[in-house]
């Protein structure tokens, strides 16, 4: 079976949402989403979009700064995994393969792709994980050095190729038999930025291209077909508690190659008016800005909002219209747009995809085009605590039960 085809049925969730809110209240909510599975920049449809128009108090504007009682946050900390490869597919990571690093299963560990029950990072997306030193790594740990960054492909690792409890130690052993990965089966990537040890938000960001197909526009200027030019590097960001109920603190990393220079434009605002409040789109790959969080006024209490206002990307020859409803879909699949953006944080935008994969009509170029490159937006609630999914069966690994990496997929 094609596994690319088959997640592409699940990869934007349709139009029910039904999922435990992560504050642990145990109470099931249900509420209409708004995701296209075609088309993941659609705008959204239910009952009350006939309606959608958001008061005047929900109007975006530019509110004074970022100052009042919204404040940085220095507890803030966690490390958000993006997938912002050109060609990878859904991947997981190890970070080592020998000592406290090797003892891990690859990462995430425990977090689910969307609408599924396999656990990986997808193209286009991003996946919060605890804070490194809270899974035992550390560099002191690893005798002062970096540690390895191993990417592996997740349909490599699904039970029962291999078991869901199969440490890094028992995957980056090439030749070795076993469990072990072929050498093509995985692609290492370099060492861990030192940064992404020390308390904070880290995007911890997998680009470029392994070999192979690609070009300089997908992959980046330093993309070399027969070498590959993936990389892993880390962003730093910075945590705001949000207070006032109208606020809405954003910034944008701008993490596609083909969206770097000054021709790309994000504005907010309501998506049936001709204009929005523009917000500084960062030339620069990688770069967040505008430096601090721009204030955006945003009625949380009006329910229409979600579903009338959001943000236009504007590029060469595309304009595509996302809505709030439509960036936490694609976000955080399982909540509900009123308690995503009802978290106590500013917002960090991933700016994703490709103009070579994108209709006009925002949705993906052809039938087999990976959702996933699609330009489109990411919420990070930069503030928020982990809260993972449990995904990862139990139990001790078991070294002895065969070589069960014969049944594996090529």
């Amino acid at each position: 079976m094609d596994d690319t085809r088959d997640r592409r049925r699940w990869r934007f969730p349709a139009a029910l949402l039904c999922a435990t809110f992560a504050a642990g209240t145990g109470a099931i909510h249900c509420g209409a989403g708004d995701a296209n599975p075609d088309n993941p920049g659609d705008q959204p449809s239910s009952a009350g979009d006939a309606d959608a128009s958001a008061s005047a108090d929900s109007a975006a504007s530019a509110a004074p700064g970022t100052g009042g009682s919204n404040a940085v946050d220095g507890n803030a900390s966690g490390v958000i995994t993006v997938h912002a490869s050109g060609n990878l597919p859904a991947f997981r990571l190890c970070f080592g393969n020998d000592g406290a690093a090797g003892n891990l299963v690859p990462f995430p560990d425990r977090e689910l792709m969307p609408q599924s029950n396999v656990v990986g990072v997808d193209v286009g997306s991003a996946v919060r994980l605890r804070p490194l030193a809270d899974v035992g790594l550390t560099i002191n740990g690893n005798g002062g050095k970096p540690h390895t960054v191993y990417v592996i492909p997740e349909k490599y690792l699904r039970p029962p190729v291999r078991p869901a409890n199969t440490p890094c130690s028992a995957l980056i052993c090439p030749g070795l038999g076993g469990d072990c990965l072929d050498a093509n089966q995985f692609t290492t990537l370099g060492t861990l930025p030192p940064a992404t040890y020390e308390p904070g938000v880290h995007l911890l960001v997998v680009s470029g291209c392994v070999p192979g197909s690609g070009d300089a526009a997908t992959c980046g200027p330093d993309f070399d077909a027969a070498k590959g030019n993936a990389k892993v590097a880390s962003i730093e960001l910075s945590a705001y508690t949000h207070t006032p109920p109208r606020d809405f603190l954003v910034q944008i990393a701008n993490l596609s190659p083909s969206l770097a220079g000054p021709s790309t434009r994000v504005t907010f605002g309501d998506l049936g008016a001709d204009a929005g409040t523009p917000i500084d789109v960062s030339p620069t790959l990688g770069a967040v800005s505008p430096a601090a969080p721009v204030s955006l006024a945003l009625d949380r209490a009006d329910s229409r909002v979600y579903a009338s206002h959001g943000f236009r990307v504007e590029t060469t020859g595309l304009a595509i219209t996302q809505s709030l409803a439509s960036v936490q879909a694609l976000s955080a699949p399982q909540a509900l747009p009123q308690d995503f953006y009802s978290a106590q944080s500013n917002f960090v935008l991933l700016l994703l995809g490709n103009p070579a994969d994108t209709a006009k009509t925002g949705g993906p170029l052809t039938p087999t085009t990976d959702p996933g490159k699609v330009i489109h937006l990411l919420g990070v609630p930069v503030a928020a605590p982990y809260d993972g999914d449990g995904g990862v069966d139990s139990g001790p690994y078991d070294a002895s039960r065969g070589d069960a990496a014969d049944a594996g997929p090529g």
